[in-house]
């Protein structure tokens, strides 16, 4: 994938200063050196660096030319507050130290070559250079044979010096005999890809050196060196994000839309679906189905409701959220336009448009406190930052009473105190005379299916005169057309293997069995089971889809559970993070499902493969600038909180 610049940003922001060899006078070439530092330099473009080629002849780069070049990163001559120096090529170590040889070097690079002493300076000098900048930092990257002795030497020396750096990472790649050209380049590009999204704007200094020691610790093992000197406090690193604004989906809806976006043109993905104008979404917008009633509700009273609330409201499952997130979608105009032209979906009636552009905000209230919402109206209504600090409920009240505001709330029974938002926030705000609110929830918090069903979250939203609630029944023929949709693209894709007719006999199933919900879930147990549709699979099949949602979702994770003893301890940790979701940065996630395993360490690798096989399970959302991973729907935490409750 080429390297996407952010829309808005600046430039480049770190050097990445290579001292490559590709050839040399007494050792075999390295004909990759400068390819490495290619890859090295288009996978670093996510994160702003800009390569400053050595502009020598490989028979040119010297002993002597290889210090001065040192010599020039260290007097910064780059222009830029940061940089990464990249040396590749050959070296030595014994048990004592380690030695770097240019092109020039002597057949017997051991105590002959490039010393530690003679690197160690140009490291230091460059600390003095930038020391007055408080958020410059840099990166020393060393890969050769014995870049770990190497490496720990030079750690040894530094740390010795009266003034040992700061925002510093050291990275030795490589052992006596083993080079590993090209490790570095495939870590950066899988962690780049895999272990960051667009929801992380910022990477800290710590982080990207915690991140890029899992990666290339997978390639390398024990031969890799990874030190961070004081890292906090350095300038956050910015990726350049496909998906600008950020996106709450599961992760699987986040990767066809990203797939999708970089097909499009720079100045379409700049105004694609950013976070404020609904990218919450539980389904991409082309596989939206029926709901032509419910849909043509919430524009008329998008068009004649002047103030009050909109309650969206049904059984857990029944599809509220992919019935706003398609409000959303059409509201957009850009984005509604784009989808047409390319096909995906078709324009509404006149009476199922809703106004353009009529969202000034969408929040997805999943994980959400009292305060984080108030906080978060100010920002869409905004107010000054110091009130969104405050999260001062009067003062965003008053502000609001002379100011006109539409607001899309969804999940609001996933919060971390639905009531208390629904009485004490929603039902204030939505009083006031040029405020309007629409609110996706759940009746209930409580189990649908008890004998004497509660409604107390409606109840605590209120009744009145300026209050309409929205039923969402279920849908059977637009679910059994979502369904036989998903599984006959699936089938021309070539990921299902099953006839027209089978395809069609498994939706009709499916739609009389659930919710919305439960026809999602039995799409992607399907799929992960290719052949189920096959006639031989019938009484598998059949077993499969009698199941319940939470059933069928416990069936998911015992499938799960055999390809990778990690995958449960990692979906439970979101479950127990009760709603708030879990970061990666610093191996936060990775560090609460080993404590839920019994001594296995759990690994960024781990991850990386949670998220290909349960990617529809899991929801991907942003807090802080930060990605952070929840289960994607209530169903499947209460699936671990009751097996926990049993177990205890």
């Amino acid at each position: 994938m080429s390297p996407l610049q952010q829309p808005g940003a600046a430039g480049p922001v770190f050097a990445l200063v290579p001292v490559a060899f590709p050839a040399y006078l007494h050792h075999d070439a390295l004909v990759d050196a400068d390819r490495e530092v290619d890859r090295i330099g288009a996978a670093l473009a996510h994160l702003g660096a800009s390569i400053r080629h050595w502009p020598l002849e490989p028979e040119s780069r010297t002993e002597a030319n290889a210090k001065a070049r040192m010599q020039s990163w260290a007097s910064r001559e780059h222009d830029l507050p940061h940089s990464m120096l990249a040396w590749i090529g050959h070296g030595a170590a014994n048990q004592d130290s380690g030695w770097l040889a240019a092109y020039d070097t002597a057949a017997t690079i051991v105590r002959r070559g490039i010393s530690v002493d003679t690197v160690a300076g140009p490291v230091s000098d460059e600390w003095l250079e930038r020391s007055g900048d408080e958020g410059a930092w840099s990166i020393v990257l060393i890969q050769a044979c014995g870049a770990g002795t190497f490496a720990k030497r030079l750690i040894a020396n530094l740390l010795g010096k009266p003034r040992d750096p700061q925002r510093l990472i050291l990275i030795g790649v490589g052992s006596e005999g083993a080079a590993y050209l090209g490790a570095v380049g495939d870590a950066l590009e899988e962690m780049l890809e895999k272990g960051f999204s667009d929801n992380d704007d910022s990477i800290t200094l710590a982080d990207f050196a915690y991140r890029l020691r899992a990666y290339l610790g997978r390639r390398v093992g024990a031969d890799l060196v990874v030190h961070e000197f004081a890292p906090d406090g350095g300038t956050p690193l910015r990726r350049s994000p496909v998906v600008p604004g950020g996106v709450t989906a599961p992760v699987n809806v986040y990767h066809e839309l990203r797939a999708f976006l970089e097909r499009q043109p720079p100045d379409v993905r700049g105004h694609f679906v950013p976070k404020a104008q609904g990218a919450e979404l539980s389904e991409l917008a082309w596989y939206f189905v029926g709901r032509s009633r419910e849909r043509g509700r919430v524009a008329g009273w998008l068009k004649d409701t002047a103030c009050g609330m909109l309650v969206v409201t049904g059984g857990a499952g029944s599809g509220k959220s992919a019935l706003l997130g398609n409000v959303v979608v059409h509201s957009n105009t850009r984005l509604r336009d784009l989808l047409v032209d390319a096909g995906f979906i078709v324009a509404l009636p006149d009476a199922e448009q809703p106004p353009p552009e009529v969202f000034d905000g969408v929040i997805h209230l999943a994980g959400m406190t009292t305060a984080d919402l108030v906080r978060r109206l100010a920002e869409v209504a905004g107010i000054n930052p110091a009130a969104r600090a405050a999260a001062d409920l009067d003062a965003l009240v008053k502000a609001l009473s002379e100011r006109t505001l539409t607001v899309l709330l969804d999940a609001m029974d996933e919060a971390q105190e639905p009531a208390v938002i629904a009485g004490s926030v929603l039902r204030r705000i939505a009083a006031l005379p040029a405020v309007r609110v629409v609110v996706g929830t759940r009746p209930s918090v409580h189990d649908p299916q008890r004998r004497n069903p509660v409604t107390e979250l409606l109840d605590a939203l209120g009744a009145g005169p300026t209050t309409s609630v929205l039923w969402v029944p279920r849908d059977t023929e637009a679910t059994e057309e979502y369904v036989r949709l998903r599984l006959n693209g699936a089938r021309k894709a070539g990921r299902l293997r099953a006839t027209a007719t089978a395809v069609a006999d498994a939706a009709a199933t499916v739609a009389g069995n659930g919710e919305f919900l439960f026809a999602r879930l039995a799409v992607h147990e399907i799929l992960a089971r290719p052949r189920i549709l096959a006639p031989k699979q019938a009484k598998a099949l059949a077993e499969l889809l009698g199941k319940d949602q939470r059933e069928l979702f416990a069936a998911a994770v015992t499938r799960l559970s055999a390809v990778s003893a990690t995958f449960d301890p990692l979906m439970e940790a979101l479950a127990l993070s009760r709603g708030r979701g879990l970061p990666r940065s610093d191996g936060i996630w990775a560090t609460v499902a080993t404590a839920l395993t019994s001594g296995r360490a759990v690994t960024e690798g781990d991850i990386d493969q949670l998220l290909d096989a349960a990617a529809p399970y899991i929801l991907l959302d942003v807090e802080d600038g930060q990605s952070v991973y929840r289960l994607s729907h209530h169903n499947f935490r209460e699936h671990f909180e009751s097996r926990l409750a049993a177990s205890a």
